[in-house]
Parts: structure tokens; sequence; C-alpha cells
């Protein structure tokens, strides 16, 4: 597992959890990253995960 898999987890992690402002904040800062290895994208003030970033969140972070 390399740095852009631990940084997808921690946001889909957050992602999935109920929001807060501290949580927006921690994904705020995680989106450039997750953006320059194409998990996620953004187009104008909106972000989501990427099909490949959605694909590779649910390899690494099985269901409960």
């Amino acid at each position: 597992m390399d740095n852009a898999d631990t940084i997808l987890i921690r946001a889909w992690e957050l992602w999935l959890a109920d929001p807060t402002d501290e949580k927006d904040e921690e994904i705020e800062k995680l989106i450039a990253p997750l953006v320059d290895a194409g998990y996620a994208e953004v187009e104008g003030y909106t972000w989501g995960f990427t099909p490949e970033g959605i694909k590779r969140a649910e390899e690494l972070v099985p269901e409960d």
C-alpha cells in the first residue's frame, strides 16, 4: 500500500462518516493528493471520487 492509498482510506472513512466541520477541513487537505493519484476530481467548488478511486477504496476498506 502506498501513500496515495493511505490518503484514500482516510478520505473514504471521513466521507462515509457523519459530516462535521472538522471532518470537512481534513477532507479539504486530502483532495489535492487524491486528484494527483487519480482517485478524485474537482469541478468548480465540488469534488468527488473518480470511478478508479471508488474501486480502489472498496478494495482497501471492506464493508462491515
